[in-house]
């Protein structure tokens, strides 16, 4: 997964809130996948602009993991 993100032009993340509850349990494929994704955002010379979160379903609250607060929605 790591590999994956580095390699990607772009990495969407589709937002709902089964998607922060399993992110931030770090359950499943999901809490693999976000930890990758937040390690990604975390590194010195990330592209912030690589991580394109979608707010599918819900509010901002109920969907976007804590380690997305502050990265934009469309």
């Amino acid at each position: 997964m790591d590999k994956a993100i580095a390699k990607a032009g772009k990495v969407l993340i589709v937002l709902t809130p089964e998607y922060k509850r399993k992110a931030e349990a770090k359950l499943d494929g999901v809490g693999f996948e976000y930890a990758a994704i937040e390690r990604s955002l975390r590194e010195r010379d990330s592209d912030k602009t690589k991580v394109i979160p979608l707010l599918r379903k819900g509010s901002a609250d109920s969907s976007i993991p804590a380690g997305l607060r502050g990265a934009r929605t469309s």
